[in-house]
């Protein structure tokens, strides 16, 4: 499942029902731009997310962040990874309503 990760309905939503009251949620980003438009970003993070092994990384969240709260509920972080299968890419291409990330 998931959900357009900008919108506290949709998140809302989505914890109903996956059963999931506080556990933060790990998101997708289509690219490095969206990953720092909303978080802090080091090489070394960078290095990592851009590895052929495509792992969550956990970020520092940006203050300006669009994410909605209810995401990572009380945590100043974000677990982001970047698309890795074609369907991914096709879930995050550029539309004139897509989210940022899922």
């Amino acid at each position: 499942m998931a959900c357009d990760a900008t919108n506290p309905k949709a998140v809302s939503e989505l914890r109903r029902r996956k059963l999931r009251v506080d556990k933060p949620f790990a998101l997708m980003m289509a690219n490095m731009e969206s990953i720092q438009a909303h978080c802090q970003l080091t090489r070394a993070e960078q290095a990592l997310l851009e590895s052929r092994e495509r792992p969550i990384v956990i970020l520092e969240r940006l203050p300006d962040s669009t994410i909605s709260v209810d995401v990572a509920p009380g945590q100043h972080t974000l677990g982001v990874m970047l698309p890795y299968t074609p369907l991914h890419h096709l879930l995050l291409k550029p539309a004139a309503d897509f989210p940022e990330a899922l």
